[in-house]
């Protein structure tokens, strides 16, 4: 195995040159760059999970838009031919 040689590295202006204070300073860099997450308490999650469902349930459902044969038609003449084909399996050749 190669011995890995890295130059020498300044994170905060002064540099580190010893493969320890190098690993020191790389670890002192992250550590302030990702910081552990509070996960909040289960009863906080679940009220808010009810807030955002009362919320969903209260919002009156709009009619879907309904797609017309013209509209089909039109995106199939737009598939490029030699593309490969989607999970599905038939290649838009066939469409």
């Amino acid at each position: 195995m190669f011995p890995l040689h890295l130059p020498p590295w300044s994170p905060r202006g002064d540099f580190a040159l010893s493969d320890s204070e190098k690993a020191e300073a790389l670890a002192d860099s992250l550590e302030g760059q990702f910081q552990p997450v509070t996960a909040p308490s289960v009863p906080t999650v679940i009220e808010m999970a009810d807030v955002a469902l009362e919320s969903y349930l209260q919002t009156p459902a709009s009619e879907p838009k309904l797609t017309n044969p013209d509209e089909v038609r039109d995106a199939i003449r737009d598939l490029k031919v030699g593309k490969v084909p989607g999970p599905n399996g038939i290649p838009n050749r066939a469409l």
